[in-house]
């Protein structure tokens, strides 16, 4: 009775496993190559369903698979990784069948040149170039392929213009990005005053001792005279050697502004001229650096006086 009775018990459940359980290979996957735009692989993008209703095709079509391959190339995605994936949305081993080899995912990339690059560079540049600067690359670090799509450049301008700096460069497509060096040189031709002759101390300075000169202003010393008339009739503080610039340091000059005196400080940004009043607390002409305080904000900063009411802060 007792054996008979285990048989019977083993006879019921068979049945209804067999008629509660899925049927086998309900699932087929048909797996194919794939050319893909996102950062994401999915399983839909490299296999089409079969053998199960609309709600489950799209829950399987979401399943993702990892990461793409970086722009430009490609990546092969092996079947077992595949069915892990599809056992974890809830399939059993007997209800899956898969087709096809292990399918190869290719990213489409693109090269950005160095000429756009270069272009999107300098046009961001564009208003430092109002008082006659001119910027000449030097150097654009390499970039790796980007997405296909269309690109936009974010460039951080610099703070202070120098004769060498580098700018960083975010090159975009879409939401994925790409950050990248350009090294650029400035130069800002101008005319600067020059000794035509030597010049031993205390010298009285005048127009036959002196030339004007057209030369690169990031290469000379800030404190240059641009001006004959403002260099003639003084006296020369030290030796100058031929073809030396003159410079405010190396001439006598007049104190037009003394501490104490009221005075007109300037900001000067790309495009742009802020002032404000101030107080000196310093003394010294033409070219020399004083310390200020501004009168708005009360905090103190250094310029440089450019006449007896105009100090411009230095940046």
């Amino acid at each position: 009775m007792k054996r008979g009775y285990s048989l019977r018990r083993v006879a019921s459940a068979l049945a209804l496993f067999l008629i509660f359980s899925p049927p086998v290979s309900a699932l087929t996957l048909s797996l194919h190559d794939a050319d893909i735009q996102n950062k994401i692989v999915r399983l839909g993008d490299i296999a089409t369903f079969s053998g199960i209703s609309h709600s489950q095709r799209e829950f399987l079509n979401d399943i993702v698979l990892g990461y793409a391959p970086m722009p430009g190339t490609k990546r092969v995605i092996g079947r077992d990784t595949i069915k892990v994936h599809v056992l974890s949305g809830g399939f059993h081993p007997h209800q899956i069948t898969i087709q096809g080899d292990d399918p190869v995912v290719q990213r489409k990339g693109q090269v950005v040149s160095e000429q756009t690059i270069g272009r999107a560079v300098l046009e961001a540049l564009t208003p430092y170039t109002a008082d006659g600067t001119n910027f000449q690359i030097t150097r654009i670090a390499s970039l790796k392929k980007m997405p296909v799509g269309d690109v936009t450049f974010d460039v951080s301008l610099p703070k202070k213009i120098k004769r060498k700096f580098y700018v960083n460069v975010d090159v975009k497509v879409g939401k994925e990005k790409a950050r990248i060096y350009v090294t650029l040189n400035a130069v800002r031709v101008g005319q600067v005053v020059v000794a035509a002759q030597k010049l031993e101390r205390g010298d009285l300075i005048t127009t036959s001792n002196l030339k004007v000169e057209r030369r690169d202003i990031f290469t000379v010393p800030h404190n240059y005279f641009a001006n004959l008339s403002d260099v003639v009739g003084k006296k020369a503080r030290r030796v100058i050697v031929p073809g030396t610039p003159i410079l405010s340091a190396s001439v006598e000059r007049d104190l037009i502004v003394r501490r104490g005196d009221k005075v007109r400080l300037i900001v000067k940004l790309p495009g742009l001229e802020i002032s404000s009043a101030g107080e000196s607390f310093g003394t010294g002409g033409v070219g020399d650096s004083v310390r200020v305080k501004n009168l708005r904000s009360k905090k103190f900063v250094t310029g440089r006086i450019v006449s007896s009411n105009e100090v411009v802060v230095l940046q």
